[in-house]
C-alpha cells in the first residue's frame, strides 16, 4: 500500500513516545520515490487520540461539533462529548489514558503537546463519569495532572480513579471521586475544608459548601470499575481498535483495478430512492470487528461468508481466498490462478467500499462443503464490501427503499462465453423484511442466443443478509421456447447476498441460473452492486430467543430454538411485565421456516415471569392453554413456549475488548418437557474471555428424576452479540463442526448420543446482561437471564 499523508501522520504519533518529538523530516514514498508530504521542525503533536468509540460521541471545537472515531485527535480547549448511548477511550500523550461514560462532557483545559513536556494537564469534567489510568506517568507528571469538577479538585499519587459528577435541578452539585489503585487527594473548592487522601478503594464525595466525607462505594462507580478501560486495556500492546472517521455519506465513485471487459453495467446518474428511514443526522459507525462480507459466484452456484480482514486473501485488491469469522457462517473458499476482469471498486460513503470482478479458467477453485472445479465451468465472480453494521438494522428498519445498480460483472458461461446484464433492480420492503428483484441477462453468443430474466419475489432477510432459490420466491424465464423455471425443471437458480456498509448504504448480490435443456444447455454466473442513502442507524430494536412450541426442531442436531429481532412496538408487555405478543420464526408444516411470523398468548398463561431493572432482560413460559403462532391454534396443555428477550435498544452491544467476566443467574423459567413435566433449575454459569472473544457456559436441571447437565467451552462472539453450541456435527464435508455442547445425565439414564443446543445473546451498551436458551435431550427447553458480576 503507497504510503500517503494520513500514515505520516500515524508515524508520528508512533514516535512521539519516551522523549520529546525529535526535529524530523519524513518522507512518505510514492508510486515514483518521490515525497508526498514533508512535516516542519518542531512541529506539535495531538494531545490525544481516540482508541475506541461506540454509540455517540463528539468533539466541540471552535464552535463546531465534530463526529468521533478512532484515529480523531483531540486538543486543548476541545469538549468531549457522550450521547446517552456513547462511550469513548482516549490515548493521551503523556500515556494517560481516558475512558468516557455516556451522558458525560468533558473539557480538556490544558494538556501538553508534545511527549516530555512538563506544562501539566487539566481536565474538567462538566457532567457524568470519567475513568482514567495514569500508571504510565512519570512522578514528575503526575505531580502536575490535576482533574476537576466544579466543586471539586483531584490529584493523583495513584495510578487509577474513577470521577463522577452529577448536577440536578434544585440540588446541589455533587462530585465522587472512587480510587481503583494508588492514591488521590479530593479537594473541595467550596470552604476552607480540610482534603481527603484516598486509599485504593476510597470513595469520597463532595457536595458544593460541604467538607468532602467518605463513603460506602455507590454501585453505580462499581459497574463503571469493570465496564470502563482496565489497566490491561490501558498498556501499550492491548490499544483498542474501532471504527475509523466517517464522513457524510457520497454517491459511489468508481475504481478500476484492472482493466474492464464484458458488459457488466457500471453507474447511472440516477439519484437513489429513499424511504422513510432516513432521520438527519444519521450518526454512522463502522462495525468495530472490520468484518467484511462475502458473495461469489461460479461452478454453477452462488457462495456466501464473512471474514476480517486476517482471514482474507487479496491480491491487489481482488479476492482470492478467506475463511470465515468463528461463529458465522463456516464457509471458506478459494481461487487459485485465472485472469482477472471486470474489476471494480465502489465508494458508497461512510467509509465504506464494494469490490467485483471476476477470476477467468481459475486453475483451482476450492469451495469447502461443496467441492474442486477449474477451467471455464470455474470462472468465478466475486463481491466484498464492509460488513452492514449494526448487526440487526435490516430488520428493524421501516418504509420501503429502491437500491440503484452501481455496478456489476459481466455475466458468463461456463464455457466461457461472456453475455450482458441488461437490467438489476433491487427494491426493499423493510417494513415487511422482504425485498425484490429483478435481473435481465443476454446470452447473445451462447448456444440459441437466449435472453433469461431472473424474478426474485417477497424474499425475506434477517440479520443483513438473504438467499433464494427457484421455488422459494425465485422465478426464472427464458425467451427460447417461452420457458419458465416453475414450468420446466431444466431451469434452476440462486439468488444471495447481503447488505453491506456502514448503515447499510450498499448491497452485494450473486446469482447462479442453470439450464440444463438441450438447446440452450449452460450455467451462467455473475455478481452485482447496489447502493442507496444511509439507513436510520437509530432504530430500536428488541434482540430474543424463544423455545420451539411445536417440537418442529426437535430432531435437528443444531440449534432447537429461535432467535428473534423485534421493533419494540411488535411486542407487547401486560402490566405485569409479561410478554403476551410478539414476532419470531416459526416452522411450518411444510418444513420451511417463516422467518416473521406473528406469535400472541392466546388462551395460554405465563408462568415464572421475570424482569430484571439492571439488565432490561424479561424472561417467561407460555403454558397451560392454547397460543396462536403464525396464525395457527398451537395447543400449550402439555408442553411450555419459553421466552428471554432484552430490553429496547438503540445501538450495539459494544462489549470490552479485553479482560473476562463472570455472569450471576438473576432468574430463570422452571424447565419443561413435551409431557407436561416440570423440574427444576439447579445452577447455571456463564463466563466471557473478552480477550479471545469467547464464552463458556454450563446449565443444570433436574426433571422427573433425571438430573441433566449440559456444557460448552470456548463458544465465539458473533458481532459483540450472540454466541451458541450444540450436539451436530460438520454439516457437509469440509466445513468446520459447531461448538460442541456436552451433555451428560445422573443417574445412569441413557445420555448417550443425546442431543441439544445452547443460545445465548448479549444485551446492553456494553454487554452487562446475557440471556440463554436451552434444549436438553431434544424435549427439555428452559430460559435463563444473566448480568455481569459487579
Amino acid at each position: 500500500m503507497t504510503p500517503n499523508n494520513i500514515n505520516c501522520r500515524q508515524f508520528i504519533r508512533q514516535h512521539r513516545r519516551g522523549s520529546r518529538l525529535k526535529r524530523v523530516v519524513l518522507a512518505c514514498l510514492a508510486a515514483g520515490g518521490l515525497i508526498c508530504s514533508l512535516l516542519p521542525m518542531g512541529v506539535q503533536a495531538a494531545s490525544g487520540t481516540f482508541t475506541f468509540v461506540a454509540g455517540q460521541v463528539f468533539v466541540e471545537r471552535n464552535g463546531q461539533r465534530i463526529v468521533a472515531a478512532r484515529g480523531v485527535e483531540v486538543n486543548p480547549g476541545d469538549v468531549v462529548i457522550a450521547g446517552v448511548d456513547g462511550m469513548a477511550q482516549l490515548s493521551m500523550i503523556d500515556e494517560a489514558r481516558l475512558s468516557l461514560r455516556s451522558n458525560s462532557r468533558l473539557l480538556i483545559e490544558s494538556y501538553q503537546r508534545n511527549a516530555g513536556d512538563q506544562n501539566g494537564a487539566v481536565l474538567s469534567l462538566l457532567s457524568g463519569t470519567l475513568r482514567t489510568f495514569t500508571g504510565l506517568l512519570s512522578s514528575l507528571d503526575r505531580e502536575k495532572f490535576l482533574m476537576k469538577t466544579r466543586v471539586a479538585t483531584v490529584g493523583i499519587r495513584g495510578s487509577g480513579n474513577i470521577l463522577s459528577h452529577e448536577e440536578a435541578a434544585g440540588k446541589p452539585p455533587v462530585t465522587i471521586n472512587h480510587t481503583i489503585e494508588g492514591s488521590h487527594v479530593v479537594t473541595s473548592l467550596t470552604g476552607n475544608f480540610a482534603p481527603i487522601t484516598t486509599l485504593p478503594n476510597d470513595t469520597v464525595r463532595v457536595e458544593s459548601g460541604k467538607p468532602p466525607e467518605r463513603i460506602p462505594t455507590p454501585p453505580s462507580i462499581l459497574i463503571s470499575s469493570n465496564t470502563m478501560i482496565t489497566k490491561e486495556e490501558a498498556g501499550p500492546t492491548k490499544q483498542a481498535t474501532g471504527p475509523e472517521p466517517a464522513p457524510a455519506p457520497a454517491p459511489a465513485t468508481t475504481t478500476a483495478n484492472a482493466a474492464a471487459s464484458g458488459s457488466g453495467g457500471g453507474t447511472n446518474n440516477a439519484p437513489p430512492t429513499v424511504g422513510t428511514n432516513i432521520v438527519p443526522p444519521v450518526v454512522i459507525a463502522l462495525d468495530p470487528s472490520g468484518l467484511r462480507d462475502i458473495v461469489l459466484a461460479g461452478a454453477g452456484t452462488t457462495y456466501s461468508g464473512q471474514a476480517a480482514s486476517a482471514q482474507s486473501t487479496l491480491e491487489g485488491t481482488n479476492l482470492r481466498a478467506f475463511n470465515s469469522v468463528p461463529g458465522g457462517a463456516g464457509t471458506s473458499a478459494s481461487i487459485s490462478g485465472g485472469s482477472i476482469a471486470d474489476a471494480r471498486t465502489f465508494d458508497i460513503g461512510n467509509n465504506s467500499s464494494i469490490t467485483i470482478g471476476r477470476w477467468n479458467s481459475p486453475s483451482n477453485l476450492l469451495l469447502a462443503g461443496v467441492g474442486a472445479f477449474n477451467g471455464t465451468a470455474a470462472t468465478t465472480h466475486f463481491a466484498y464490501g464492509t460488513s452492514g453494521y449494526p448487526p440487526y438494522l435490516s430488520d428493524v428498519l421501516t418504509g420501503t427503499v429502491s437500491y440503484r445498480r452501481i455496478g456489476a460483472t459481466a455475466p458468463t458461461s461456463d464455457s466461457g462465453v461472456a453475455g450482458t446484464l441488461t437490467s438489476a433492480t433491487l427494491d426493499v420492503n423493510f417494513s415487511a423484511r422482504l425485498l425484490n428483484a429483478a435481473l435481465g441477462i443476454s446470452m447473445a453468443a451462447s448456444p440459441s442466443a437466449p435472453t433469461y430474466n431472473i424474478q426474485a419475489t417477497n424474499v425475506p432477510f434477517s440479520l443483513n443478509s438473504f438467499f433464494t432459490v427457484t421455488g422459494y420466491g425465485l422465478t426464472i424465464s427464458r425467451t427460447v421456447n417461452g420457458q419458465t423455471s416453475p414450468g420446466n425443471v431444466g431451469i434452476s437458480g440462486s439468488l444471495e447476498g447481503s447488505f453491506v456498509g456502514a448503515a447499510l448504504s450498499g448491497v452485494i448480490l450473486g446469482y447462479s441460473l442453470n439450464d440444463v435443456n438441450q438447446a440452450t444447455r449452460q450455467n451462467i454466473v455473475g455478481v452485482v452492486a447496489f447502493q442507496a442513502a444511509s439507513q436510520n442507524t437509530n432504530a430500536p430494536f428488541v434482540y430474543g430467543l424463544i423455545s420451539d412450541p411445536t417440537g418442529s426442531l426437535r430432531d435437528s442436531q443444531y440449534s432447537q430454538g429461535y432467535a428473534t429481532i423485534n421493533r419494540p412496538d411488535e411486542m407487547t408487555i401486560d402490566t405485569n411485565g409479561r410478554a403476551t405478543a410478539f414476532r419470531g420464526p416459526f416452522a411450518r408444516g411444510d418444513g420451511t421456516i417463516s422467518g416473521n411470523s406473528s406469535y400472541a398468548i392466546g388462551a395460554a398463561q405465563v408462568f415464572e415471569a421475570g424482569f430484571d431493572p439492571s439488565t432490561g432482560l424479561s424472561w417467561g413460559r407460555w403454558a397451560a392453554g392454547a397460543a396462536t403462532v403464525g396464525g395457527l391454534s398451537t395447543e400449550l396443555s402439555n408442553r411450555s413456549l419459553h421466552y428471554i428477550f432484552a430490553g429496547p435498544q438503540v445501538g450495539p452491544t459494544t462489549l470490552p475488548l479485553t479482560g473476562t467476566a463472570a455472569y450471576e443467574v438473576v432468574g430463570s423459567t422452571r424447565p419443561t418437557n413435551t409431557s407436561g413435566g416440570i423440574g427444576t433449575m439447579n445452577s447455571a454459569t456463564l463466563n466471557a474471555n473478552f480477550t479471545a472473544r469467547t464464552v463458556d457456559a454450563t446449565v443444570n436441571v433436574t426433571l422427573a428424576n433425571q438430573t441433566w447437565n449440559a456444557s460448552a467451552t470456548g463458544m465465539p462472539i458473533y458481532r459483540d452479540m450472540t454466541f451458541g453450541a450444540n450436539t451436530g456435527r460438520s454439516p457437509v464435508t469440509g466445513l468446520p463442526a459447531p461448538t460442541q455442547l456436552n451433555i451428560s445425565c445422573s443417574p445412569n439414564c441413557g445420555s448417550s448420543g443425546a442431543t441439544g443446543s445452547l443460545d445465548g445473546f448479549f444485551t446492553g451498551r456494553t454487554g452487562q446482561g446475557a440471556g440463554v436458551q436451552y434444549s436438553i435431550n431434544n424435549n427439555i427447553t428452559g430460559a435463563i437471564a444473566f448480568r455481569r458480576r459487579g
